[in-house]
């Protein structure tokens, strides 16, 4: 299975078995209390809305993250995307630049609903720092 999205303008493509449809969901980002000058051992909350294609919202996505690393600052995050069919974590090590998250990869752990038992591995790929990111995720059952 392939999933695509783009963050904040998150562009969500979710590809499954021959029984699955193809799905598209933006996420556009509501808060992140990343502060300005974090020091490791900080956490930070980042949350957003999920939408289809039409402009209807379809769940909303969560992440609590921590501060690992200062220079260049890293943050391990760990992150739900809530659909109404189900919903899939998340969890990487992301790098930031200011208070911009970077390009990195990113590991799906687990599903529920119609995504249970999926699992996968992907990369954040940044198209406008902390403006738009695009998500790739292989998923497999």
């Amino acid at each position: 299975m392939r999933l695509i999205a783009l963050l904040t303008g998150f562009l969500l493509i979710f590809t499954g078995s021959a029984a699955a449809a193809t799905r598209e969901l933006r996420l556009d980002v509501r808060s992140s209390t990343l502060p300005a000058a974090p020091e490791v051992g900080t956490q930070f909350v980042s949350t957003g809305a999920l939408f289809d294609g039409s402009g209807g919202q379809v769940g909303e996505q969560n992440a609590n993250c921590s501060v690992v690393q200062r220079d260049p600052l890293l943050a391990q995050c760990a992150g739900v995307l809530r659909l109404s069919d189900g919903d899939i974590h998340y969890s990487a090590v992301i790098p930031y630049l200011g208070r911009s998250a970077q390009s990195c990869r990113i590991a799906v752990l687990a599903g529920t609903g119609a995504y249970a038992g999926l699992r996968g591995v992907g990369k954040l790929l940044a198209q406008r720092p902390g403006q738009s990111y695009s998500v790739i995720l292989d998923l497999k059952p």
